[in-house]
């Protein structure tokens, strides 16, 4: 069962402008997935499109705007789509509204990026 939805745009401009800042990219991006992203051959979207994506799972929980985005990890599956994983007060959130999983898509091109994610009872 469907138990939210949440999207996100993000333009690459205000991304490139918080990515200038001394920590924010520290402070919202796990190890793992700063590795992932440095792996693509222009960064800056692959950061666009994460960030979407957190916020986009974060609005798909029904959480607080205060929700640490940092707790919103997006990973890669085999395959190679997003993998959310929840962690610390989101994971506690999640479990407390009944999610037990979060589907997610990017997609961006060379002015911003999309993010969609569901959250599912199932």
């Amino acid at each position: 069962m469907v138990l939210g939805i949440g999207t996100d745009l993000v333009s690459a401009e205000r991304m490139r402008r918080l990515l200038e800042g001394d920590r924010f990219s520290e402070i919202t991006f796990s190890e793992a997935e700063a590795a992932i992203i440095s792996s693509r051959p222009d960064p800056l979207y692959a950061y666009s499109a994460r960030y979407a994506g957190k916020s986009a799972v974060r609005k798909a929980l029904r959480a607080p705007g205060d929700l640490p985005l940092s707790e919103i990890e997006i990973l890669e599956d085999e395959n190679g789509a997003p993998a959310v994983t929840l962690l610390g007060q989101a994971a506690a959130y999640a479990e407390a509204r009944g999610v037990r999983r979060t589907e997610l898509s990017l997609s961006y091109e060379q002015s911003a990026a999309l993010a969609v994610a569901v959250a599912f009872s199932d």
